[in-house]
């Protein structure tokens, strides 16, 4: 058994007929929690997917801890904004797809989101500047960067991809901003161990310790801001109503 806890906070599942083998995969490699996620118009939509995800895994023992997640697709800060207000408290975790400039530059100025996954997806830079850095540090905003890529895709794009991670990163350790690494798994096969998706960090120049700590203590942090959201009295990670 690993002395280490790890998880994976970003599964985004093809199928609900993929979700049991999931989870019980992620107990065959030792994954302490995961999170799944998926896209929801509305709060009952969200609770709907809950109710059948539970249903799924019912019988599976020793399962990971499960989180659920709201991955948020909107073109504009305003629609995004709108819809993250909608979820927040609902939802585990609010995860926004990154993309946009202005999209990037939101989610990390926002309260609402906790995940800013991929902000170079769909561009020619790494989609992040000093100034999000610094924002995603003080709102306590996550960044979350996919495995997924590297099983699927070699030569140039996963050269030019590794350069957008390393310059993300750097950017990262200067401002202190939390960083993750997730399999974004469609299905089971996606997904990794924890030490594995660490691994990510041979081709990041990271230290061994700040590698493990992308999928072990970093993602700690965020399942804490979980625990403590669900709190009663709680107002936001600076005000706690105590009665």
């Amino acid at each position: 058994m690993s002395l280490r806890n790890y998880h994976d906070l970003f599964i985004f599942p093809e199928s609900m007929e993929n979700i049991p083998e999931i989870v019980e995969y992620s107990k065959i490699l030792e994954l302490k929690s995961i999170a799944i996620a998926g896209t929801f118009e509305n709060i009952s939509e969200f609770e709907s997917f809950k109710k059948s995800v539970k249903k799924l895994i019912r019988n599976i023992d020793d399962k990971p801890d499960i989180y659920f997640s709201v991955l948020l697709k909107e073109k504009n800060p305003q629609d995004m904004h709108k819809k993250a207000k909608i979820f927040y408290r609902k939802a585990d975790l609010i995860v926004a797809q990154g993309g946009s400039l202005s999209i990037n530059r939101f989610s990390f100025e926002s309260q609402y989101i906790d995940i800013l996954i991929d902000p170079h997806e769909g561009r020619n830079d790494s989609g992040m500047d000093h100034v999000m850095a610094k924002l995603g540090s003080q709102n306590n905003t996550t960044l979350a960067l996919s495995f997924k890529p590297f099983i699927y895709q070699y030569g140039i794009p996963i050269h030019k991809l590794t350069q957008k991670y390393q310059r993300n990163m750097l950017l990262a350790k200067k401002y202190d901003l939390n960083t993750i690494i997730v399999s974004n798994a469609s299905d089971k096969w996606d997904l990794r161990t924890g030490r594995d998706l660490a691994s990510l960090s041979s081709v990041l120049n990271l230290s061994l310790e700040r590698s493990i700590s992308l999928t072990s203590t970093n993602p700690e942090k965020i399942i804490k801001n979980i625990k403590q959201r669900n709190k009663p009295g709680y107002i936001n990670e600076n005000i706690e109503v105590i009665e």
